[in-house]
């Protein structure tokens, strides 16, 4: 929470002194010297950087009547916006970079990763151990299962603290509903959003205590318009890439998979014909019944995801809703009774997008699907 309210204060005072003024109101010292014996986390200076190109390339935009060019060197509106939104994805990604439910995710990831190295470890032993009946080796199998044991307890533990976080985000899980999220190729989208939204949420809601009581003030209420901006902006751009990821990579990638295996169904069957044995007809049943799984499986996947985009679409129209009004209020620089107004439609706006975005989580209650599904996601994400 500090450093959101350093961030709302930071950059809201983009390009001006008046900074020294907040921070003397709100922590109660004689200037900003006081912020490094406050510790205060340098990797937060992105953000006034960021944000100070953020507002001169929305302004610069403003200003280009050149919509499109095919001669280079030339700012045209695209070409200007391409930029705007670059320095958007560095604004999220320090926005969620020290956030607590990204680190567990990121742990819980590291986790699986030397759970499946431990495993794979633990098998050549006893690979080793048929053909060498080794004391020695035995105790290494032992060991092997000890730390395994060890790291599932740690994620035990990992995947309690996720729960708990994305409860403060408004998302309430069951262990089982978190389990159904995690195997999801887009689990680190859809946190990151929920993250952003709280963050700018909380943001919003800093932005409107500080201007009661300086609402008087045209300089100061240029800066809120310019942070209530950045906020809306970076609300909206964070949606429309998750529809594009899911669009023109998770999908297309999951249909490429269906395609594949529905090929080598139709080969399977052939073979399956004019099998000549049991044993043959045995094994290429049972290749079809897999193979018909991952078609299910990839199925279901691209039904969810979808259901996800039409949840996060109906989201968006309310997004646009705001940045609209924000973006006409930003330019037009109304009164400061106008922005306390705006500032508190910009919160009402962000708790029901934020509503509106969350997932709607379905546990597996087919074992074979959940590892199909995680098998999927793993090749997605390659």
């Amino acid at each position: 929470m500090r450093k959101v309210f350093l961030f709302a204060i930071v950059v809201v005072s983009l390009y001006s002194d008046w900074f020294n003024d907040i921070y003397r109101e709100i922590f109660g010292v004689e200037d900003c010297s006081t912020m490094q014996s406050r510790n205060f986390d340098k990797s937060w200076q992105p953000f006034l950087e960021n944000s100070e190109d953020a507002i001169k390339l929305f302004n610069q935009i403003d200003k280009t009547d050149i919509e499109d060019s095919w001669i280079p060197f030339i700012d045209t509106k695209e070409r200007l916006r391409r930029d705007f939104n670059s320095i958007l994805d560095d604004i999220i990604s320090i926005l969620s970079q020290d956030t607590k439910v990204i680190e567990c995710l990121k742990e819980l990831q590291n986790i699986n990763r030397k759970i499946l190295e431990e495993k794979e470890e633990l098998l050549r032993l006893k690979e080793k151990d048929i053909s060498e009946v080794n004391q020695e080796i035995k105790e290494q199998v032992a060991e092997k299962f000890r730390e395994i044991e060890a790291l599932q307890k740690e994620m035990k533990i990992v995947r309690k603290s996720i729960l708990a976080e994305l409860q403060k985000l408004g998302l309430n899980l069951k262990p089982e509903e978190l389990e159904a999220l995690l195997i999801r190729v887009d689990s680190f989208n859809i946190v990151q959003m929920l993250v952003v939204f709280d963050i700018s949420k909380k943001i919003v809601d800093r932005l409107g205590k500080l201007m009661e009581s300086n609402s008087s003030n045209m300089r100061v209420i240029k800066r809120y318009y310019g942070m209530n901006l950045i906020v809306s902006e970076i609300a909206y751009y964070i949606q429309t890439k998750y529809i594009e990821e899911i669009d023109r990579k998770y999908i297309p990638k999951l249909k490429k998979v269906i395609s594949r295996v529905e090929k080598l169904v139709s080969e399977t069957k052939k073979l399956l014909k004019n099998s000549s044995s049991d044993y043959e007809r045995e094994i290429y049943q049972k290749n079809l019944e897999s193979q018909r799984l991952t078609i299910k499986t990839a199925k279901l996947y691209i039904e969810n995801l979808q259901s996800q985009r039409r949840q996060i679409e109906e989201a968006q129209k309310e997004s646009l809703k705001n940045l609209n009004l924000t973006r006409n209020s930003y330019r037009t620089m109304e009164a400061g009774t106008a922005l306390l107004n705006l500032i508190q439609v910009s919160k009402e706006n962000f708790n029901k997008i934020i509503n509106l975005q969350i997932p709607k989580i379905i546990p597996f209650d087919n074992q074979a699907i959940a590892k199909e599904y995680q098998r999927l996601t793993d090749e997605i994400r390659k």
